[in-house]
């Protein structure tokens, strides 16, 4: 009886062993990605010390050539990115955003409600960066707050912001809401 139980209890560990080495990883783990993203997220919901676009935090419509489907939006700037704004708030031409830069849209539904955060943080050293050196990511408000992950390195932002001609380091306002 007793050869029986150790028997099993080994049979046991190494199916244990075998089991979680075959387990598929998540790779918004391995690659440290989450942490960045709810480092992120984070970051989107903090306003102190922020900028808004034209010195105002009035909801505008969606712009002209704009990719995000939500019609209503807001940008901001953190402390350091503010400092590249000119006198009307807007950025300033031939900028070329210092590491650390954070700009946040907020995009709301037609009733204004707030619905996503877009996120760009100047940050070249970062694996999710894209080779501009923006790490790009989109956040729900509500519940699972991932949209888009800084581990798809842009992609679905840097078509859209480097095809604008005129775009600043890749930043659009100045476009769409002159």
């Amino acid at each position: 009886m007793k050869k029986n139980i150790i028997l099993l209890s080994a049979i046991f560990l190494i199916a244990s062993i075998v089991s979680d080495g075959c387990k598929k990883k998540d790779p918004l783990i391995d690659d440290g990605s989450s942490a960045l993203d709810n480092e992120l997220f984070q970051c989107s919901k903090d306003t102190i010390g922020f900028s808004w676009y034209k010195f105002n935090d009035t909801i505008l419509s969606r712009g002209l050539g704009s990719g995000h489907y939500l019609p209503k939006l807001r940008t901001r700037y953190n402390a350091l990115a503010s400092n590249y704004l000119d006198v009307n708030g807007k950025v300033i031409v031939g900028t070329i955003f210092p590491e650390g830069s954070l700009i946040v849209k907020e995009l709301f539904d037609s009733t204004n409600t707030l619905i996503h955060y877009a996120v760009m943080r100047k940050s070249s050293e970062s694996a999710f960066a894209d080779k501009y050196g923006w790490v790009w990511g989109v956040y729900r408000v509500a519940g699972n707050y991932l949209e888009v992950s800084v581990s798809t390195k842009g992609i679905d932002c840097v078509g859209c912001h480097s095809g604008i001609s005129g775009n600043i380091d890749l930043t659009t306002m100045h476009y769409s809401h002159p």
